[in-house]
């Protein structure tokens, strides 16, 4: 049994739900990470949260490739598990 056919016989309630608890979870794992990276930088800086739109310091902008390539490498890994990227569970209904 594949697993488009598996969630097809999951209700809306529960796919939904299971998504909410998934982007909560990626929202705190998110928050952890920049809280340490922030931790590391020095105070004189003065960069206290990520700002990812309209980011025009250089920090931040370093923070947000940084970012990039750590999505990427999760990205890779879940290819190489034969795992699918792109099944759209998390970021659509």
């Amino acid at each position: 049994m594949q697993i488009k056919d598996r969630v097809a016989g999951v209700g809306s309630d529960v796919l939904r739900v299971m998504r909410n608890r998934l982007l909560t979870i990626e929202g705190h794992a998110t928050e952890k990470y920049f809280r340490q990276i922030f931790q590391l930088l020095p105070k004189a800086l003065g960069i206290e949260r990520r700002r990812t739109f309209k980011a025009f310091d250089g920090i931040n902008n370093t923070l947000n490739l940084a970012y990039t390539v750590l999505k990427w490498k999760v990205y890779r890994a879940v290819i190489r598990a034969k795992l699918e990227p792109y099944l759209g569970f998390l970021h659509s209904e």
